[in-house]
């Protein structure tokens, strides 16, 4: 598909600047993807990445192969359920009691809501709540898939639950709660799907980000089989077993022991994806800033410092896209207010023309924009409104 700069500029004239967009053409692309790269697993889409709810009915609506929601709190969990959109697996364990008895009026209402627990402290709170309400609420147990090796943590420091042991302590502990019933484990790879192993200029980093990865994917596999078995050992009967996100979907899709797959990014392919060996999903996603300063070697364009979280690198910054003669500078790179671009030679840029760039991850885009422009054929044919412009914040 040509998605050159006039292509996107043609589609967003009349658009006020700064202004997100969605190419649905790219979109779907990116959804079959997904659907192809997931083998025969079911396909939770994960609402971080996405944070829109038009964008999250759509890919939904797209095929039979997508069912259900991870998202990342209660009050998300409420939003969506309220949305007309159930089956949601909160990602995150939920402490605060008014929280809790949200989830579970949706629970006694008909909906759908899993919360996670990673110790004892998150079931009583679980249970009080859930036996005052009078409801029996599913629950998943959310366990830490990162590798150890001898002065090395691969991976991410998620869940406090790291071995079958600690897996038995806290069914012996639901056991004891007879509000709540155990529907599912969680056990995301964040070591595989978060961790870039295509860097220009790190051979070397590459091949070793490639290595530990294989040797981890063996690992986690033998650890998930062995704590699936032991819950169903322990006679628990499991709904799911969730695994993997947009850049580990190949190789936990082939694990026999999980159920569904989470991936969120991949609709939007945002730039950090782009230094990933394993698979290459399009660019469907990004924002337009318009110039308003032009010097000899320069440009300025208005907003547009919309990072990404982790430590702070180059790769966490957003990037110049569809303008290859453009870049950030050095000391100040995309900015709250302004964001500065140095090009060699000449440009064609003038006042008030867009530049497009695209966020280093996939969430960021619509914490910052109330609407995203949906592109279709060469012009905007809708609008939906992110989180933002719902007026929610979640994060």
């Amino acid at each position: 598909m040509d998605r050159g700069y006039e292509y996107y500029r043609k589609a967003l004239e009349g658009e006020g600047l700064p202004c997100a967009f969605l190419d649905l053409e790219l979109l779907q692309r990116n959804i079959q993807g997904v659907i192809g790269r997931a083998g025969n697993k079911k396909i939770r889409i994960h609402s971080k990445a996405l944070r829109s709810i038009g964008v999250i009915r759509r890919i939904l609506e797209s095929s039979e192969r997508f069912s259900g929601v991870m998202c990342s709190s209660a009050p998300e969990a409420i939003h969506l359920r309220q949305s007309g959109i159930d089956d949601l697996l909160i990602a995150y364990p939920t402490v605060r009691e008014a929280r809790i008895e949200s989830v579970c009026r949706e629970v006694r209402d008909g909906g759908l809501l899993v919360p996670t627990f990673d110790s004892a402290d998150h079931l009583d709170r679980y249970q009080a709540v859930a036996e005052a309400n009078r409801i029996v609420l599913p629950v998943s147990l959310d366990v830490d898939m990162a590798t150890r090796f001898p002065f090395l943590h691969f991976g991410s420091h998620w869940s406090s639950v790291d071995s079958i042991e600690g897996v038995r302590a806290l069914l012996d502990k639901v056991r004891e709660c007879p509000n709540l019933r155990l529907a599912g484990v969680v056990a995301y790879e964040g070591q595989i799907a978060g961790l870039p192993d295509r860097l220009p200029g790190h051979p070397a980093l590459n091949r070793s980000a490639r290595v530990l990865k294989a040797i981890s994917i063996k690992k986690i596999r033998a650890f998930r089989k062995g704590l699936v078995d032991t819950i169903r050992s322990e006679g628990f009967d499991l709904d799911f077993v969730n695994g993997g996100g947009t850049m580990s979907l190949t190789s936990t899709s082939a694990d026999p022991s999980v159920t569904e797959v989470s991936p969120g990014s991949a609709f939007y392919a945002p730039a950090l994806f782009d230094y990933y060996a394993e698979y290459r999903h399009l660019p469907a996603a990004g924002y337009a800033v318009e110039v308003t300063r032009k010097a000899a070697d320069y440009i300025v364009c208005y907003g547009g410092g919309y990072n990404s979280p982790g430590i702070a690198d180059k790769y966490k910054q957003p990037v110049p896209y569809l303008s290859p003669d453009l870049r950030l500078t050095s000391h100040e790179g995309a900015g709250e207010v302004q964001t500065p671009l140095m090009f060699k030679g000449s440009t064609d840029l003038q006042l008030g023309d867009p530049v497009f760039f695209r966020t280093s991850c996939a969430g960021e885009l619509c914490e910052r924009f109330n609407h995203l422009a949906l592109i279709s054929d060469g012009k905007v044919v809708d609008r939906v409104t992110t989180y933002r412009g719902d007026g929610k914040t979640f994060f």
